[in-house]
């Protein structure tokens, strides 16, 4: 698998895209990993001193969710993550799917359409990361920082909770502290404004 290849040993960074993660100062933390993952629009980073700068590996569930945003992300490797279209779109060496295999064995688990975060995590299993650090994952108890109001879609993340908890206890992996409200301020409202009104979000 070329993406255990380009894991294997080392430190990894896995950035979820909860509005709380804005309370929170782990940016230089989160960029200090020798790999930094994001997903979906996450790549749109609010602030750097939150969410860190890098993009080593771009997480998304299909290619019409961020076609307005595809050409913004500069990063070594895109996954698309979804089952769904993938003959409209073209693999290669820097355009990897997530393994059929491992979705189905995931939705059996969960019962229900997993997540990419879900995906991330059951896919950095099979490549023997050297550390696994989560960052902004509350597991949809509030919004993501893009949404205007929280959208948990038709998964189960009481069970995706459950998962990544018990992966993480199992291979040392660490969830970081993401609970605190986001009280916001006029710079990141200003910003999260334009990414609102970019994608027309309601």
């Amino acid at each position: 698998m070329q993406l255990k290849k380009y894991i294997s040993g080392k430190s990894v960074a896995v950035i979820g895209n909860s509005n709380n993660l804005m309370s929170y100062s782990y940016g230089r933390e989160i960029d200090e990993h020798d790999i930094v993952i994001r997903m979906n629009r996450g790549i749109l980073i609010p602030d750097t001193h939150c969410f860190g700068a890098r993009t080593d590996i771009w997480c998304y569930s299909t290619y019409k969710l961020v076609k307005e945003i595809y050409p913004l992300c500069k990063c070594d490797i895109r996954v698309y993550m979804s089952p769904k279209e993938r003959k409209l779109f073209k693999k290669g060496p820097e355009n990897l799917f997530f393994p059929m295999t491992l979705w189905k064995n995931l939705n059996m688990q969960l019962s229900a359409r997993p997540s990419v975060g879900a995906m991330v995590s059951y896919l950095l299993l099979q490549c023997e990361p050297r550390t696994v650090t989560f960052y902004g994952f509350d597991f949809k108890a509030t919004k993501s920082f893009y949404e205007k109001k929280n959208n948990t879609g038709s998964h189960n993340f009481l069970k995706e909770k459950q998962l990544i908890q018990d992966i993480s206890l199992k291979k040392n992996w660490v969830i970081k502290e993401c609970s605190k409200e986001y009280k916001g301020n006029t710079k990141f409202n200003n910003y999260l404004l334009k990414i609102k009104n970019f994608f027309r979000i309601t």
